[in-house]
């Protein structure tokens, strides 16, 4: 029962959670944090190792498909692989938690 009101009868007790009628659930000790359940975050590092974040808060990524057969494609093409993908909107927000910054 993970995010459980304060009404519902559990509380934070010596021992882990304590139920109403006193049974105390087997959590361990550092999992409680003030009385909720704090999972730990862990960083990604396939993301930390595709994106970077700007001094502004907004993460850079490299284009995909830059790595051989250029030959084929003309200028303009090569250019626009030099310039980064600026990530933004839900994708920013969630990528942002998996670098670990939060």
């Amino acid at each position: 029962r993970r995010g459980a009101p304060p009404w519902s009868g559990w509380h934070a007790g010596e021992r882990g959670f304590v139920t109403g009628d006193g049974q105390a659930a087997m959590l361990a000790p550092r999992a409680l944090d003030r009385g909720r359940i704090v999972p730990k975050m862990k960083s990604k590092g396939a993301v930390k190792k595709r994106f970077r974040m700007t001094k502004s808060g907004k993460l850079k990524c490299s284009r995909p498909k830059r790595g051989h057969q250029h030959a084929i494609k003309d200028a303009k093409a090569k250019r626009k692989k030099r310039e980064p993908i600026i990530v933004d909107g839900t994708w920013a927000y969630l990528l942002k938690r998996m670098l670990g910054g939060g």
